[in-house]
């Protein structure tokens, strides 16, 4: 009998590495993602009309990519485990190495750092699945790897802090149970699939399976500006941007990737990162009313900034730090209304070299 709906207690969204056939591995599922809000993802493949001189219709309309899998995610963001899963390169809390958060994804050599596995499993009908069995497990959704396309954050006044992810895999394929799942591996040059390895996922009590209960509020959140060598920041002129009445601070950035594609093979071999990457991030300040000088020295002077946007646990012991490297001014606005404070609007954009740490975008913090 088919179930009357789906709803969010059912679900669970694990990850687990990209895995190749006649491999063994001791853990084909990592762990689950913390405190997704929202998850939706499509598939599509491209077709190509043919048509010939003496016909008004098409006589055939063959497909002419490989499949797309588009995932995206949206998730309240509470420690850098989600980023660290899903193959972004995290400095550890407490140690004072600095990377390149995309450098993972630039590997060439080892592609498996930048692919993962994503598995949606689904519960019975009337269930919590933080706290079910594997028994109760009527589905899984297994996304074939996925790599990350996008990447966003948003710190506000009033609202929990978010992050989002965009990602595209190459293939999907459903299960009716959650354990001893054979997970088939593609071979790209004929589409065939090769022997599974097989697969469980993780339940309430294994280590594998977290559940986090802390949630951060803004006051766990500050951004800080400061001049590119990281000294303190003194700033004036037309566009001050020293100011503690941050309202908000959001950051994306997009990751392109060039198609690969072989004549002999049926499907895309690999999709490769593309550079330059430019992130942009925007924030919005109470207005103080110190500006001075003309629009004229900010062209001139064409400053770069570092920003930092750090969060603490409710105990004030450091959780994250996102620092944005070589960062500037790319538009400035101001508005005002009735009943209402007035607020300066920086739109602001910065390089994301995968391999210089010092121009690019930096994680550190707890995972």
């Amino acid at each position: 009998m088919l179930r009357n709906r789906i709803i969010h207690q059912n679900e669970l969204l694990y990850v687990g590495p990209v895995l190749k056939s006649g491999e063994t591995y001791s853990t084909p599922v990592t762990t689950n993602l913390d405190k997704v809000q929202s998850i939706s993802y499509d598939f599509s493949y491209d077709k190509s009309d043919v048509s010939i001189l003496g016909k008004s219709r098409v006589i055939d309309r063959p497909i002419a990519s490989s499949p797309v899998v588009n995932l995206n995610l949206e998730y309240i963001v509470g420690s850098f485990h989600n980023e660290n899963i899903m193959g972004f390169k995290i400095t550890p809390n407490g140690l004072s190495s600095k990377f390149s958060v995309i450098n993972n994804f630039a590997d060439e050599d080892d592609r498996t750092k930048d692919k993962r596995n994503l598995y949606l499993a689904t519960v019975t009908n009337g269930l919590d699945y933080i706290g079910a069995q594997s028994g109760d497990i009527e589905s899984v959704l297994c996304f074939h790897e996925c790599q990350v396309n996008g990447y966003g954050v948003n710190f506000a006044v009033g609202d929990l802090p978010k992050a989002n992810l965009e990602l595209e895999g190459i293939s999907a394929s459903y299960f009716s149970s959650g354990t001893g799942l054979s997970i088939d591996t593609l071979d790209r040059q004929t589409a065939a699939r090769s022997s599974g390895v097989n697969v469980s996922m993780p339940m309430s009590g294994d280590p594998k399976m977290i559940s986090r209960t802390e949630i951060l509020t803004p006051q766990n959140i500050s951004i800080e500006f400061y001049n590119s060598d990281g000294s303190s920041l003194t700033d004036s002129g037309f566009a001050p941007i020293t100011n503690d009445k941050v309202q908000s601070f959001s950051m994306n950035f997009d990751l392109n990737r060039r198609a690969i594609v072989l004549p002999d093979h049926k499907m895309t071999f690999d999709k490769l990162l593309t550079t330059p990457v430019i992130g942009s991030a925007s924030v919005e300040l109470i207005e103080h009313g110190s500006e001075s000088g003309n629009l004229t020295d900010l062209i001139d002077t064409n400053k770069s900034y570092k920003v930092v946007a750090k969060v603490t646990n409710n105990s004030s012991s450091p959780v994250m730090n996102f620092t944005f490297n070589e960062v500037k001014v790319d538009n400035i606005g101001h508005s005002h209304s009735l009943g209402s404070n007035k607020t300066s609007n920086f739109s602001m954009s910065f390089p994301i070299d995968p391999l210089d740490e010092n121009k690019s975008i930096n994680f550190s913090g707890a995972y």
